[in-house]
């Protein structure tokens, strides 16, 4: 018999049509055996509609499947961003854009599009890194946080002022992304200190 399927963490649209759903863990089953499929559903008749490609809840083996993913949706419901655990510590995100009863994978500009990008020149991650999107602010702008950054160079540091962000030391940098037209722009690299906007 197949298993239900079960609906993540806000994982239901802003209209109640469509969802977010994984295969849950059977009992006694190890987590890598878990079927990690992540699927848009049909949240009335709860039946799939297709799979999410780009998104796993395996969480590298670590954590639940039924909890390894998160959903939020955009407050138009145009977006979907989804978190995935992907390992102990590390996380990622995947952004849609929603057309009829299709998810559309987007592709988000690359880091140095934007001046203060500049800073990850400077930049290597710990074996702890990952981001998340941390909310939406419009319809079409959003927020995302990575973390477990630090400077290439330990015993220098980095100026994060020579980047416009005056109180970056190593940590973790926000990203607000906006669409604009039909593509994604990063507005602005900012730390967590900073106030938003």
């Amino acid at each position: 018999m197949a298993e239900p399927l079960v609906v993540v963490k806000g994982g239901v649209s802003p209209d109640k049509r469509l969802a977010v759903a994984v295969v849950p863990q059977k009992e006694g089953e190890f987590i890598d055996e878990a079927d990690a499929t992540v699927h848009l559903i049909d949240n009335k008749s709860k039946k799939p509609i297709g799979p999410l490609e780009e998104v796993s809840s395996g969480g590298g083996t670590w954590g639940k499947t039924t909890e390894n993913v998160s959903a939020f949706w955009s407050p138009d419901g145009r977006f979907l961003a989804i978190n995935m655990q992907t390992g102990r510590l590390t996380k990622d995100f995947v952004v849609y854009e929603i057309i009829g009863r299709r998810a559309r994978p987007q592709k988000l500009p690359d880091l140095k599009s934007h001046p203060k990008g500049k800073i990850y020149e400077q930049l290597d991650y710990t074996a702890n890194t990952g981001q998340v999107i941390q909310r939406w602010l419009s319809p079409t702008r959003f927020t995302s946080e990575e973390y477990g950054l630090l400077p290439r160079d330990v015993d220098k540091g980095v100026d994060g002022s020579k980047f416009g962000l005056r109180d970056f030391d190593g940590g973790s940098l926000e990203k607000i992304f906006s669409f604009e037209k039909d593509h994604w722009v990063l507005k602005d690299i900012r730390t967590p200190k900073e106030k938003p906007e």
